[in-house]
């Protein structure tokens, strides 16, 4: 080998500093992607309590009490009793409505989103509930 002629190319040590970067990146990302995906998957579940909501709410309104405001009845939406989408079981009992996923990437049967509907101050507000909440898949 003949001096003073610089050797081209990269060294091992320098391709494994650059891959450690990259883990060191991918570590960081992953589990905010990962986030990102379970909620989107989420929002589907939220996106389908919407109407009972509005049902609930037009039944309380007729008749001054959420006892009765059931699935199938008083124009509430029937119980969603087969999977559909991301929805496996959606049902109303006395305004009270519960929505159960399909199991799915970290996202649990047993993460159920509740909403409990309660007047204050003369107007109707809704109270979420259940382990979507406690885990951060809504609000």
């Amino acid at each position: 080998m003949q001096k003073g002629i610089a050797a081209k190319g990269f060294v091992f040590k320098e391709l494994f500093i650059v891959l450690l970067v990259v883990m060191a990146l991918l570590a960081i990302a992953y589990p905010a992607y990962r986030d990102y995906l379970q909620r989107n998957y989420y929002k589907q579940i939220l996106e389908a309590v919407i109407p009972f909501k509005t049902a609930v709410a037009k039944c309380f309104k007729k008749h001054a009490a959420f006892t009765g405001c059931n699935a199938g009845s008083f124009a509430i939406p029937e119980t969603i009793k087969l999977p559909k989408g991301a929805v496996a079981n959606l049902s109303v009992m006395n305004g009270v409505i519960t929505a159960t996923p399909v199991a799915y990437d970290g996202i649990l049967a047993t993460d159920t989103y509740i909403l409990t509907p309660k007047i204050v101050n003369d107007e109707l507000t809704w109270m979420p509930s259940g382990n979507a909440i406690l885990r951060g898949f809504a609000e």
